[in-house]
């Protein structure tokens, strides 16, 4: 999955919508922009994974709040409609995401 190519369509999303559903975003995502329809066993876009951690990372950026986290879905309010671009993936950062100032991080999908 090309991830910078992630970012950019999930910027060009932010920039039209003031709520953002994880689940509606993958699928825009699906049938918009190209991504893979695979799916995991519960049906789940194998895609929403890499949304969620994106979608959080813009949260602790300030872009986004949380609204609501369930199971099922996972929704945020958009803040600030101003994204920076994102770092490109490499080496350097693989290595930089290891150290985390709050230790061990975990992440909750709902």
């Amino acid at each position: 999955m090309n991830k910078q190519k992630l970012y950019l369509d999930i910027a060009s999303y932010i920039e039209k919508h003031d709520q953002i559903s994880a689940m509606t975003l993958c699928n825009e995502l699906i049938e918009n922009y190209g991504f893979s329809d695979k799916q995991y066993s519960t049906g789940r876009p194998k895609l929403y994974v890499e949304v969620v951690l994106y979608l959080e990372k813009l949260m602790k950026s300030e872009v986004l709040k949380s609204l609501e986290k369930d199971q099922n879905d996972c929704r945020y309010e958009v803040v600030s409609k101003v994204l920076q671009e994102p770092e490109p993936i490499g080496k350097e950062n693989v290595e930089d995401s290891n150290d985390h100032e709050d230790g061990d991080m975990q992440l909750s999908l709902f």
